[in-house]
């Protein structure tokens, strides 16, 4: 069962403080201006970016990065840190539309 909480800016201030300081070309590719909280059984997470129909790209307090999938339900870890997720987006290696083309066929 999930719990989405209403964003506030208490939200993503606490991503911020997870994910730190962002070149402009990764934070172009993630809308984390639109950042909440969810609360699964699995933990709480922020989204990085909606995918579509339920579905996120997020990362957890301790900086791994998921995609959350509605349909069937998956908590898909992608990147055990955010500092490899942020080298893969700013290198070209992880892109975001190949992952949903991947998951979403």
């Amino acid at each position: 069962m999930s719990h989405v909480l209403p964003t506030t800016n208490e939200d993503k201030n606490e991503l911020d403080k997870i994910i730190g300081k962002l070149d402009r070309k990764v934070e172009s590719l993630l809308n984390l201006q639109n950042t909440f909280k969810i609360e699964i059984n699995e933990g709480t997470f922020y989204v990085l970016k909606e995918l579509g129909d339920g579905n996120y790209l997020v990362m957890d307090k301790s900086s791994r990065v998921y995609g959350l999938i509605h349909d069937p339900y998956e908590v898909d870890k992608i990147f055990e840190n955010k500092d490899d997720f942020i080298s893969a987006l700013s290198t070209k290696k992880f892109n975001i539309d190949d992952y949903c083309s991947s998951k979403f066929h």
